[in-house]
């Protein structure tokens, strides 16, 4: 629950909480058993057919537009961190995904601080290992 907390926090979502959530549920088959996924093939032929689900999907594509700008970029790398480490700590012997390297060299030093402080410091204090993510020892 932290992380879910953590990612729909005001200053760590990258998109409206709302939009947040619809987006999440696209993802999901409604007509089969209860956590059961949507294959890419299956949500890439809804985003194309059904406006509805351009229209949902759009303020997160018009956010990753802006990565070529330093300040969303940074927000969409911290993000990356989040989830990161909601991986490492639901699957530490990584035995469901394979086992990523951290990109702290990809992080401003006012968005390891963020991190540091707000992320870490605030919403997931249980998460060890955080140098892994952001390259400085706390």
């Amino acid at each position: 629950m932290d992380f879910l907390r953590c990612l729909e926090s005001k200053h760590v979502r990258l998109v409206d909480r709302a939009w947040q959530r619809a987006i999440g549920e696209l993802v999901f088959a409604e007509a089969r058993p209860v956590h059961d996924l949507v294959t890419f093939k299956e949500f890439v032929e809804k985003y194309e057919t059904i406006e509805r689900v351009r229209t949902w999907v759009r303020p997160l594509e018009d956010l990753l537009r802006e990565t070529r700008f330093r300040r969303a970029r940074q927000r969409v790398l911290q993000y990356g961190v989040i989830v990161h480490a909601l991986i490492d700590t639901l699957d530490p012997h990584h035995r469901t995904t394979r086992q990523r390297p951290a990109y702290p060299n990809k992080l401003t030093r006012r968005a390891k601080r963020d991190l540091i402080g707000r992320v870490f410091g605030i919403y997931l204090t249980r998460v060890r290992q955080t140098e892994k993510y952001t390259g400085i020892s706390t």
